[in-house]
């Protein structure tokens, strides 16, 4: 019974090459399971009965657990939760199909097999995982990094270039949030990379380049560690889904300022609000925004995550809005400081 899986998924949903290979691992063990606590009763007769309960289950997991799942996954392997990306976002994220799955063949280089898996793209963040298959066993190892990094477009904009120059990281158009979430098991490894701006250019395609994968674990002081030199490059092929991004300039004007912030850019997408602004109070990563009517009726308060741009002074945050606060020509925001300072300002879409 068991062989019939791969036929059955295939008939039901299509290639399964087409199918993540988290959902269908989800597929398959539920199949099996399903399968053992019924086996002795399984005979040719039943082969019908579940072939149509597969197919049944097929189905019922991309209709009314797909996204649920996608979330889920989407979440843990993309870490998303550590830097400000919120939930209300990363479901829009989802719900306007800014989720792309990569059929791309592994690429091998210096004994590690490689290839794009997942990538994420909106006005802010850009987030993707490559798939590393090695001829060796990684369970020793607790973390990977990769050096020399280097992601620019079709246009030769610099996306991000890891490099410690000044002359060099300030054009970046991207900040690397310096740190990856990893899955593993046995030979496998799944790395999630995440850089965010306050606005990414539309781009058709990414070239992503690196020349050194390092895996290591630290145990009691030591530093134990592999490293495989090579010549690593991915081509990343944007869908045009991720460029049909419906994006809204703000004007606005200052009522108060305490904290004496001056904002640069205000914009809203299908995945929320970004404003970019310029501030000396070094205290801001204890900003609570708020975003309130013109009658002062609050619709959005919470702390948020600061970005840094380019230099120490220049700062971006990304906020969670819903259909409430697009449709609103205009509105109110107020950001208050650690110390109860608040900066007002009237936002007004741009005419």
């Amino acid at each position: 019974m068991k062989n019939y899986t791969d036929k059955i998924i295939s008939d039901s949903l299509g290639s399964k090459d087409d199918i993540p290979k988290e959902l269908g691992s989800r597929i398959i063990s539920t199949v099996n399971n399903l399968y053992d606590s019924d086996q002795e009763k399984a005979n040719k007769k039943s082969y019908n009965k579940y072939y149509k309960l597969i197919a049944g289950l097929c189905a019922s997991i991309f209709i009314t657990t797909g996204i649920v799942f996608a979330k889920d996954y989407l979440k843990s392997i993309f870490n998303l939760g550590e830097h400000g990306y919120g939930e209300q976002q990363l479901q829009e994220a989802i719900n306007n199909n800014y989720i792309q799955y990569s059929n791309d063949k592994y690429i091998e280089e210096n004994g590690v097999k490689y290839k794009l898996e997942h990538s994420l793209l909106n006005d802010i963040n850009l987030i993707f995982s490559i798939d590393f298959v090695t001829n060796f066993n990684i369970d020793k190892f607790e973390d990977l990094s990769i050096s020399g990094l280097e992601i620019k477009d079709e246009n030769n904009n610099q996306i991000h270039i890891d490099s410690e120059e000044q002359n060099i990281w300030k054009n970046n158009i991207a900040q690397s949030m310096r740190f990856t979430k990893i899955q593993k098991s046995n030979n496998e490894i799944s790395v999630a990379f995440t850089l965010v701006s306050n606005q990414f250019p539309k781009i058709n395609t990414l070239y992503i380049s690196f020349d050194k994968i390092t895996l290591y674990t630290v145990d009691k002081g030591i530093v134990n560690k592999k490293e495989l030199n090579g010549n690593y490059n991915l081509q990343l092929d944007i869908d045009n889904k991720f460029n049909d991004r419906d994006t809204t300039n703000y004007v606005f004007k200052t009522i108060s300022n305490d904290i004496n912030i001056n904002l640069e850019k205000v914009i809203s997408t299908n995945t929320g609000l970004g404003i970019t602004f310029n501030s000396s109070d070094y205290e801001c990563f204890g900003y609570k925004f708020q975003l309130l009517d013109n009658n002062h009726n609050e619709l959005y308060s919470k702390k948020n995550d600061i970005n840094t741009i380019k230099d120490s002074n220049s700062y971006f945050a990304w906020i969670d809005i819903n259909d409430d606060v697009k449709n609103l020509d205009s509105f109110i925001l107020q950001i208050t400081n650690i110390d109860g300072k608040v900066s007002s300002f009237i936002i007004n879409k741009k005419l």
